[in-house]
């Protein structure tokens, strides 16, 4: 199956270990490292069965594999890697004085799914998007990995300032986070 960056997903049968083996290329044939740890592939026994092997392999809108196949006594299907964005809801600064900059945070994003999380894209909105400053996370999230990355408020003006921070995949959905400081 061609997923819709180019990259082709394969996946048959493994002797060792043995079980259903899952491999992705990209498009120059080579395997692709950024898919399960750098390997390009896994196998392993999906249903406990003797015999399994993937006949089948159809890509999801959102990233996910779907394999089809069988074993010694049936028939299965089974996703493997549909990506998850997870953030916090908000991030709370103390109050800093105009002009100056807080203690940084962190913003922690992660993808908990077994697919690659793609094309991470970071808006800024509202009237205090210029208070806060983020440094831009990568435009990928490995699945199973967790990336985090530093937020400082610098307030340019007195009172109660907020950002919404919009935050879009392209496999994934979309997740804000709201950023609230005040400048004394």
């Amino acid at each position: 199956a061609v997923q819709p960056d180019g990259k082709i997903v394969v996946a048959g049968f493994s002797s060792d270990p043995p079980g259903t083996a899952v491999f992705r290329y990209l498009s120059d044939g080579s395997r692709d490292p950024s898919f399960n740890q750098g390997f390009g592939g896994f196998a392993a026994n999906l249903t406990g069965a003797v015999g399994e092997f993937a006949s089948g392999v159809a890509i999801q809108s959102n990233g996910g594999i779907v394999l089809a196949g069988s074993n010694s006594t049936s028939f299965y299907a089974a996703r493997i890697g549909a990506p998850r964005l997870v953030t916090p809801t908000q991030l709370r600064f103390s109050s800093t004085r105009v002009g100056r900059t807080s203690k940084p945070q962190s913003l922690t994003l992660s993808n908990p799914g077994g697919a690659m999380l793609t094309d991470l894209q970071i808006r800024m909105l509202g009237s205090g998007r210029r208070d806060f400053q983020l440094l831009t996370p990568d435009e990928t999230i490995a699945g199973g990995a967790t990336v985090s990355r530093q937020v400082k408020f610098k307030p340019r003006r007195k009172g109660v300032r907020i950002t919404d921070v919009q935050i879009t995949t392209a496999n994934a959905g979309s997740a804000t986070v709201r950023f609230i400081g005040r400048g004394r």
